[in-house]
């Protein structure tokens, strides 16, 4: 039996600045199937006013199974949004954002007027994790209160991505909410590593990121401040804190570190960076997969990243370290990378892209996402 998912996001392909959202959006495209997806959508990225080359107000095949509608700003509204469901009458309406004020709260409230006909899962993307409410606090616990006292998401299935998020989901919104795990997948590619030289005492750390706190920008650069190496350590990604930039600046200013800003790159261009980097270095306070860090790994990047990712246990398979925010920790870290030498690193580069391809994509976790459309 085929199903209909009709998908509201703020964001989808071919825009990439949005981050894990819309990769976890369309590696699931990849990953279910006998379902046909719709995905409503802007026609431009996160943080651009500059429309996609694509065509709007019309269902475009992404995919035999994947049809994406662009809107432009001036469409977007509950008329043209409930005029969409009516045509599609979808099995499942998918929420890929807990906060989206016309792409999550628009479908839900016309979902509701119809008396939830239209049966609705919700992807907080990792939005309930404790690091991701330090930011605008009191406007987001403020949401959260009167989402409880409204019961605005009431009569809806939860698509959490671990353990850990189904207990933030039933922290908020009460213990019998109705929750199903399905681990993110990875959209991995599978190529084979290039020969690649490394010197002793250099070390080129690459970081692919939004720039902003709850990435851990500042304590990435806080902590090359204090060691004492030269090393080289660049940053892609949309630069969304013009203060965190010129903190960071400020701390690496009279250090040993070169550092450099390349702002948001395509996918193409980051791989160029692949080839260049050593080491794939993010100290994120909380990730709830984190793409990034997966594909550098596939990469062949072992990574140095702090412990609050799925992806553990670094070390122990050769493929990077995964640590608490500590100098010295991370100092070591560094080290370990900075003096190694081509036959060691090469040895590494193996590990990191054994690692996740054993750990990202299990049947097990396809067949849950599979399940979270078919077994409710």
């Amino acid at each position: 039996m085929s199903l209909k998912i009709l998908v509201f996001s703020d964001w989808y392909l071919p825009g990439t600045q949005a981050g894990g959202p819309t990769q976890s959006l369309h590696s699931m495209t990849q990953h279910v199937v006998n379902v046909s997806f719709f995905i409503v959508t802007r026609n431009t990225d996160h943080g651009s006013n500059q429309p996609y080359p694509v065509q709007t107000e019309t269902w475009i095949s992404h995919t035999d199974q994947t049809h994406v509608f662009y809107l432009n700003e001036n469409k977007i509204n509950e008329a043209v949004f409930e005029k969409i469901i009516l045509e599609i009458q979808p099995n499942w309406i998918y929420l890929n954002s807990l906060w989206s004020p016309l792409f999550t709260q628009l479908p839900l409230k016309i979902a509701k007027r119809h008396e939830l006909q239209f049966k609705v899962i919700c992807a907080p993307r990792g939005m309930l994790k404790p690091e991701a409410l330090k930011i605008k606090p009191f406007k987001k616990k403020g949401f959260l209160l009167l989402s409880r006292i409204r019961k605005t998401y009431s009569n809806i299935v939860w698509h959490a991505t671990s353990e850990i998020e189904s207990r933030e989901i039933r922290h908020f919104f009460g213990a019998h909410a109705k929750v199903h795990i399905a681990p993110n997948l990875a959209s991995l590619e599978t190529t084979d590593l290039n020969e690649k030289n490394k010197s002793p005492n250099q070390l080129h750390l690459f970081t692919v990121a939004r720039v902003s706190l709850e990435k851990g920008i500042l304590e990435a650069a806080e902590l090359l401040a204090h060691w004492n190496k030269p090393a080289v350590w660049k940053i892609a990604g949309l630069l969304q804190d013009s203060d965190l930039v010129n903190h960071v600046n400020a701390l690496l200013k009279n250090t040993e570190i070169k550092h450099e800003w390349l702002g948001h790159l395509n996918r193409e261009q980051i791989r160029d960076y692949y080839q260049w980097a050593h080491v794939f270095y993010l100290p994120t306070r909380g990730e709830n997969f984190g793409h990034a860090i997966a594909e550098g790994l596939s990469a062949g990047l072992p990574a140095i990243i702090s412990n609050a990712t799925p992806w553990q246990n670094l070390s122990m398979e050769g493929a990077g370290f995964d640590l608490p925010i500590d100098k010295n920790a991370f100092h070591e870290a560094f080290d370990f990378y900075w003096s190694m030498h081509t036959l060691d690193y090469s040895k590494c580069r193996t590990c990191a892209q054994k690692y996740i391809r054993a750990k990202a994509n299990k049947r097990e976790h396809i067949n849950q996402l599979q399940s979270l459309f078919f077994k409710e």
